[in-house]
């Protein structure tokens, strides 16, 4: 099954100066854990491409059960591998090979560890038994190894016993980065070689029996205990969400059980069923990568050309997700631009005084989230209004975005605020610009499915005549035609995602099309269908299939699409009336 997962991931590389933590500091056990995962989340710009593979390990414990596993990855100016193949002694080793092409400039190593159990995503320290290569040593943080790779290749031997299923700390699987020391010249800041994706090179070693069985359950489990442990937002949800979605991860593209759950975990944040400002900050260059990388790879699944049940649910996963996108920073230095050149007090700096600003912006810095653009609107209508703080501002948050003064005040978020954002604010009508603006950078980022913002990010999907269509549909959004047309401008939309190989096309193309679909269903939901005549009632149930087939149902659904418009395409003028045209209407 794992050989369908063979496809390009990006990856990138920068120098990592602000991370000292995992430069060889001292620091404790649990700081280090954190340390060394934390390169995991980041973003690094420079493309590299990975070949990763896994083959059967013939151990006496489990020599007919291990289950094959094939990824490639790409890597710019080298090509490279990663194996794991039988050792071909008698030791019955497993033996995972790191080569390159050998035309890599600089000191290439490998910085890695093991995971342990089916639960745990922490990075562990090899046991002893593990053969590493040669000149390996310890990171510094008591958790990740670092290899060269001699002539190119390293080579990490590991007995049976290590990674047995009834091992009462078996290793599941091998994850690392590819770090090259001292950069280009040797005399820079480590470059550390990273999947855009946001997660590491993952080697899993699972039985054949075990790949094959739907993860969700234990996937479930695993979610459920990191959220009882608090300290959850959804920035790290949406990490846990991308290791699931990773090549060998738990939610692998066929396993709809393991798609169901993931959908449930967002679906219960987006809902506020969750806690979403929660434990430590973040940058907003971090959500914003996070962001994309995650509604990227979900579409990429919610396009697949099988039309599974897993794509499907992935693609109502895409409903709740932010776009991601635009500028790294362009939030956190929007806002503080904003107050710069407004003669807004920030800090130290002397300007006119608002609460509200204050507040917000400590959340903008560390912990921003669609809630903002909501927040961003409200505050314009409040600007835009007579200063009337509680009917401007919450009353149309409340209307517009469904959050209250109370969902504001938990946002205690940033530095020293623990008050959360409770204003009031001052009435400067002159930032009305700066901030229509700022809106603008919010939307970028956070808008997903809201269907003009959708339009906007989605024309280069598009030729011409389509987004002619498009933007005409939505001048016209309220007409009594809008259903049907949605329907057909679906249908020729399908053409640019469906089983596209493009992460980017596949997430713009399907936010747009969710978008569309969701305004069908408000448009049927608020027609009055008691007042229809019967052949009327008969054209929007075929409109509904319709609409219903083209992406979000699977093929019971499409059958009976077909079936009921040939039933209405054989109806006569008075078929109404007629028995034998009934019974197969009936019948459909």
């Amino acid at each position: 099954m794992y050989a369908a997962m063979a496809s390009p991931v990006t990856f990138s590389a920068r120098s990592s100066p602000s991370r000292p933590d995992i430069q060889g500091r001292k620091v404790s056990v649990r700081g280090a854990r954190r340390a060394s995962r934390a390169v995991a989340a980041a973003s690094y710009p420079r493309r590299v491409r990975v070949r990763a593979t896994v083959a059967a390990v013939d151990s006496p414990a489990i020599s007919e059960g291990v289950a094959p596993f094939d990824t490639n990855r790409s890597c710019g100016e080298f090509e490279a591998s990663i194996s794991v193949t039988a050792a071909t002694d008698d030791s019955r080793d497993a033996v995972i090979r790191f080569a390159t092409d050998g035309t890599v400039h600089g000191a290439l190593v490998l910085h890695w560890a093991v995971l342990r159990g089916e639960e745990n995503s922490d990075w562990h320290l090899a046991p002893q038994a593990v053969a590493l290569p040669q000149n390996s040593r310890p990171f510094g943080d008591n958790i990740a190894t670092r290899s060269p790779l001699h002539g190119g290749v390293a080579e990490i031997r590991m007995p049976p016993s290590l990674w047995n299923e009834n091992s009462p700390e078996r290793i599941s699987a091998v994850v690392g980065i590819l770090v090259r020391e001292g950069g280009q010249d040797g005399h820079s800041e480590d470059e550390w070689l990273h999947p855009v994706d946001g997660g590491p090179l993952r080697a899993p070693i699972v039985s054949a029996a075990e790949a094959a069985a739907p993860k969700g359950s234990k996937l479930a489990d695993k979610l459920a205990k990191i959220e009882r442990e608090g300290g959850m937002n959804n920035f790290r949800r949406y990490c846990l969400a991308l290791e699931a979605i990773a090549p060998g991860g738990e939610a692998q593209p066929s396993d709809s059980s393991a798609a169901a759950v993931l959908y449930a975990h967002i679906k219960l944040a987006e809902s506020r069923a969750l806690p979403l400002y929660e434990g430590h900050n973040y940058q907003g260059k971090d959500m914003v990568h996070q962001a994309e990388n995650l509604s990227t790879q979900t579409a990429l699944r919610a396009a697949s050309a099988d039309r599974s049940e897993s794509s499907r649910l992935y693609r109502r996963m895409l409903a709740q997700l932010p776009r991601g996108g635009g500028g790294g920073d362009d939030i956190r230095m929007g806002i503080l631009n904003i107050f710069r050149e407004n003669g807004i007090k920030e800090g130290h700096r002397p300007g006119i005084e608002c609460s509200f600003l204050a507040q917000w912006h400590q959340k903008l810095h560390s912990c921003t989230t669609p809630d903002d653009v909501g927040i961003c609107e409200s505050y314009l209508n409040f600007l835009r209004g007579g200063g009337d703080w509680d009917g401007d501002f919450y009353g149309h948050l409340h209307y517009h975005a469904g959050l209250t003064r109370e969902d504001l005040a938990q946002m205690k978020v940033g530095w020293k605020n623990e008050s959360g954002i409770v204003g009031p604010a001052c009435h400067l009508p002159f930032l009305i610009p700066a901030f229509e603006w700022f809106l603008g950078v919010l939307k970028t980022t956070h808008s997903g499915a809201q269907m003009d913002d959708a339009l906007g990010h989605a024309r280069w999907t598009m030729d011409d005549s389509l987004q002619w269509e498009m933007d005409d549909l939505l001048q016209n959004r309220d007409a009594y035609w809008v259903p049907g047309k949605i329907v057909e401008l679906r249908r020729r939309l399908q053409h640019s995602w469906l089983g596209t190989e493009d992460r980017y096309l596949a997430r713009d193309a399907l936010m747009f099309d969710v978008a569309l679909e969701e305004h069908f269903r408000r448009r049927v939901e608020g027609t009055d269908v008691d007042a229809l005549s019967p052949g009327d009632a008969a054209e929007l149930l075929k409109l509904c299939l319709q609409n219903g087939a083209v992406a979000s149902s699977g093929p019971a659904l499409c059958q009976a699409s077909d079936l009921w418009a040939r039933v209405i395409e054989s109806a006569g003028e008075d078929c109404w009336n007629d028995v034998e045209w009934l019974k197969p209407a009936r019948a459909s």
